[in-house]
């Protein structure tokens, strides 16, 4: 792990989809096409001290070794966590060793619903799904307390783009989130490992595309008013206190 103020090392662990289970050609347009580990280095590049580095595991790159890293961010993901992926499969076994190390970790949309299955809860389909747009959320209690959403309205708006949800909060976690259209949105689980069904990474643009083929109205559903920046800058601020020993 990194020592006391040097640069910290994150890992982005992209799991868009398997190969030809998505349409991949909607992301043509953008500058990295349907490499979702390079919008998200491209995106916050702003955080100077910062090194995110990038597994892809649809693309058949390994999962980094816990003891480089100070902290991970899981991405989303078009597959299903019922379609059980050897990847899929790969990142429910790496999972303990994070937890030994004590490493903060942050799982998005798919790997929200990966890391709700690792903790035994069940995942089904959203009613009347996709739940899409940038939609309005309310934190619960503990939201308001969580340093993962330090600084951000009591019901800000996020980036959603799902077909499936956690069903119910898992036994070893806490709910932060809650939404009229998806009750378990945010959770926290203790060592600092987070969960949100939103895309806190996502931009409208990058959510909007996603439906060009598949729901076109749904392309306009998204727009700049989202808290999702401030999300991912605060839990590289909870990876920088840990590395630092102020947690």
């Amino acid at each position: 792990m990194s020592q006391p103020d040097t640069t910290l090392r994150v890992f982005f662990i992209e799991m868009l989809g398997e190969p030809g289970t998505y349409d991949a050609s909607v992301y043509d347009s953008l500058v990295n096409k349907d490499q979702e580990g390079l919008w998200f280095k491209r995106r916050y590049d702003y955080l100077g001290d910062v090194q995110f580095e990038i597994r892809s595991l649809p693309r058949g790159d390994s999962l980094p070794d816990p003891s480089a890293a100070d902290g991970f961010i899981l991405g989303g993901s078009y597959n299903s966590v019922h379609d059980n992926y050897p990847w899929q499969r790969a990142v429910l076994s790496w999972l303990p060793a994070v937890r030994e190390q004590c490493l903060p970790l942050l799982a998005i949309c798919g790997a929200h619903q990966l890391l709700g299955k690792y903790y035994g809860a069940s995942v089904t389909r959203v009613a009347n799904a996709p739940c899409a747009g940038t939609l309005p959320v309310s934190l619960t209690a503990a939201g308001m307390e969580s340093p993962l959403f330090k600084s951000v309205a009591l019901e800000p708006r996020f980036h959603f783009g799902n077909e499936e949800q956690v069903a119910s909060v898992p036994h070893a976690a806490s709910l932060l989130v809650t939404s009229d259209r998806v009750s378990v949105v945010a959770l926290a689980y203790d060592n600092h490992w987070y969960s949100t069904q939103f895309h806190p990474e996502g931009s409208a643009a990058t959510m909007g595309i996603s439906w060009t083929r598949s729901k076109p109205a749904l392309c306009d559903a998204y727009d700049d008013d989202d808290a999702g920046d401030q999300v991912i800058e605060n839990f590289v601020d909870i990876v920088r206190q840990s590395v630092n020993g102020q947690s």
